[in-house]
């Protein structure tokens, strides 16, 4: 039985989402059931063939099993994937090759990459978010800590606007994915 579930978005237009009101505008852009326990949840969008998703690994390994609009055996056949750990401690197998993942860290996936998702302790599950994009070429698979990732810290507690953005794509060669993270 696959772990992995999936929805499909098309795209609105700007003039057609302009008539949107706050139920329709949440119907087409919200996506609020990224973390289902014990599945990879993904939304294919027409916006880039872009694909967000969370993994919730609460039992063994979740594989990253094929969904229909990729067009393609396996997920990452002509694609490029990042995850970042937003849960507690995990791994990543891609190729069958291990990465533990601590809480905040990434791995970037390179194109034609096998990939399945695991817990270290299923009662504080790791949540990984998912981005996923076409790719051209094919770079190495690279697992970045959160303290490796640039760091630029921004505002003041004053002005209730105090963050730090960790820039991970800093660090990584991708064909398309940039991606941070705000704390």
């Amino acid at each position: 039985m696959t772990q992995t579930r999936f929805t499909e978005r098309h795209a609105i237009s700007p003039t057609e989402a302009k008539g949107f009101d706050t139920e329709a505008l949440r119907a087409n852009f919200l996506i609020d059931d990224l973390f289902v326990s014990g599945q990879i949840s993904l939304t294919y969008t027409q916006y880039d063939r872009m694909i967000v998703g969370g993994a919730m690994p609460t039992g063994g390994a979740l594989p990253l099993d094929p969904i229909k609009p990729t067009g393609t055996e396996n997920v990452l056949d002509r694609r490029e994937l990042i995850a970042v750990n937003i849960g507690g401690a995990g791994s990543v197998s891609v190729d069958g090759e291990g990465f533990d993942l601590g809480p905040r860290d990434m791995i970037y996936i390179g194109r034609g990459a096998s990939v399945s998702f695991a817990s270290a302790d299923a009662g504080i599950p790791a949540k990984f978010y998912i981005l996923s994009a076409p790719a051209h070429a094919t770079y190495p698979t690279k697992l970045i800590r959160i303290g490796d990732a640039k760091r630029i810290d921004l505002g003041a507690s004053e002005t209730c606007n105090e963050r730090s953005i960790f820039q991970f794509s800093a660090a990584i060669e991708t064909c398309q994915l940039v991606v941070g993270m705000t704390t």
